[in-house]
């Protein structure tokens, strides 16, 4: 009465890519945003070339076209990528350095024939919601990948992270890109996952903890808010290099709110947490606003608290509280 079974996963994906959509024919998936029967100079043109993209780029020449974007990869991170489970996944600092254990996203860049680089317009992840108005607050290098993927979703899970740009006409004209990336297992089979702080370890992790804290370590990491505990920011205004997120590593500091340094295992920055701490207070309850997105003038005043949370293996934890009151400009 022995048994065996075996199980096969099957991923729906979407006919078109991000926001391109099924043409008229319910054959052919859009480019840029356009089928061949939207624009006429596209049916003069198409004739003479092989597919739809080769006819939309030279139909640029012609009449105004959607812009180009451009996703931004490299060796280790190409179009389609595997990001290990509990892992931290976020947008490259300035002149990171990536290696097979720190990857982080490129993003993409972006042109316009008439509106030259538009690549700081370029959003990550921008929902439905406010495609319409230009999702102000959702641009990459502003907020990141918020939103976008959670790394501590099971092995196997599927995240397209997209990318969308749109240039000044009116109607605006846009273009998408995206990256799928999907979770993978956090250690060597071999190995056993002993939480974000310790990642793999060769024996077990309760072994593990008795064999750490025979070496008497009981001091937590330094963790360093890098502005500040409290501040105060203007409704509608975009802090431009300020940000909350916290940093790739503790010497990449640019354009990032938190660094964290262990006595005995040195820079655990990577390991560094943030969550918003619900808050109301006499005056006002303002609700949800994510550390990514509380710099980009888009959340309503009021005061936002957000914590900072880092431990190293032997389970020393340090947590620092950062307030940003967001008041109307005068």
């Amino acid at each position: 009465n022995h048994s065996v079974t075996a199980t096969r996963t099957l991923t729906v994906q979407a006919v078109c890519p991000v926001f391109e959509r099924l043409c008229a024919n319910k054959v052919d998936c859009s480019f840029g945003g356009l089928c061949l029967g939207d624009m006429s100079v596209l049916n003069d043109i198409v004739d003479e070339f092989e597919d739809l993209e080769d006819a939309v780029i030279i139909a640029r020449t012609v009449t105004n076209a959607p812009p180009f974007l451009n996703l931004s990869i490299s060796a280790l991170v190409p179009g389609t990528i595997d990001v290990k489970q509990y892992t931290p996944y976020l947008k490259c600092a300035a002149g990171q350095d990536q290696t097979a254990e720190t990857l982080c996203e490129l993003g993409a860049t972006a042109t316009d024939d008439q509106d030259g680089n538009l690549t700081h317009k370029v959003l990550a992840c921008p929902p439905d919601s406010c495609i319409a108005a230009g999702c102000p607050g959702h641009e990459f290098q502003r907020k990141g990948l918020e939103g976008c993927l959670n790394t501590s979703a099971p092995v196997g899970t599927i995240f397209n992270v997209s990318f969308v740009v749109f240039d000044s006409a009116q109607p605006p004209l846009r273009a998408n890109a995206f990256r799928l990336v999907t979770i993978a297992q956090p250690c060597a089979a071999d190995e056993f996952w002993c939480g974000v702080t310790t990642g793999c370890s060769p024996v077990d992790c309760e072994t593990r903890t008795l064999l750490l804290a025979s070496d008497g370590d009981s001091t937590p990491p330094v963790l360093t808010p890098l502005h500040g505990t409290a501040l105060t920011l203007l409704y509608g205004v975009i802090s431009a290099t300020l940000s909350l997120l916290p940093c790739a590593t503790y010497n990449s500091t640019e354009g990032c709110g938190a660094v964290a340094w262990d006595g005995e295992e040195g820079d655990v920055t990577p390991y560094i947490e943030i969550a918003q701490v619900a808050v109301c207070t006499a005056d006002s309850c303002p609700g949800t606003c994510g550390p990514g997105t509380v710099t980009s003038g888009v959340c309503q005043p009021g005061v936002y608290i957000y914590t900072y949370l880092v431990s190293d293996v032997t389970g020393n934890a340090a947590s620092v509280n950062v307030t940003v009151k967001i008041v109307e400009a005068a």
